[in-house]
């Protein structure tokens, strides 16, 4: 199933947490989508700031990708879920976007620019130590800290078996 669902703000332990939007299904491909055209268009904007010169494209596209702000995150796992929780430090004022499959999770951040189209300045793809139900899956943030709570699959599915 495809879900982004949206941002409203909730209470939460001593602080103030936003509910985040989760993609799965086809809209995480939608938000992989997104990371690659950001990608692209600074690379191109590198090949435009070197004068158009043609055969370093790939060049142009590494360092376009060497620019985004890395997510420092610890992944812990118990019995029933994963957790991953991540300091925003320099990503503070951004837009966060999670996106979840069985076995990883891409979080992205991107601010507001002159374009029309937000400019992408964080993607991190976090590999899960187990599977999860993403269906399920709860990403909040304070503004300081990223919080995203897995829990894993269930070992049985508790479905009808054919006899």
């Amino acid at each position: 199933m495809s879900s982004r669902a949206t941002a409203t703000g909730q209470e939460q332990g001593q602080g103030r947490r936003l509910a985040l939007p989760i993609s799965t299904g086809e809209s995480l491909g939608e938000l992989a989508r997104e990371v690659r055209e950001s990608v692209g268009r600074r690379a191109y904007d590198l090949f435009e700031a070197r004068g158009r010169e043609h055969g370093q494209d790939l060049a142009d596209w590494f360092r376009a990708e060497t620019e985004l702000i890395p997510l420092q995150e610890q992944v812990s796992e118990s019995k029933g879920e994963v957790k991953i929780e991540a300091s925003l430090g320099r990503l503070a004022d951004t837009d966060l976007h999670v996106g979840v499959d069985v076995g990883h999770v891409i979080v992205t951040a991107s601010r507001k620019s002159d374009q029309t189209v937000p400019t992408i300045v964080s993607a991190n793809v976090i590999s899960l130590p187990a599977e999860v139900d993403p269906s399920r899956a709860v990403a909040t943030s304070d503004g300081h800290t990223l919080r995203i709570d897995l829990p894993k699959q269930s070992e049985s599915r508790g479905g009808a078996t054919d006899s």
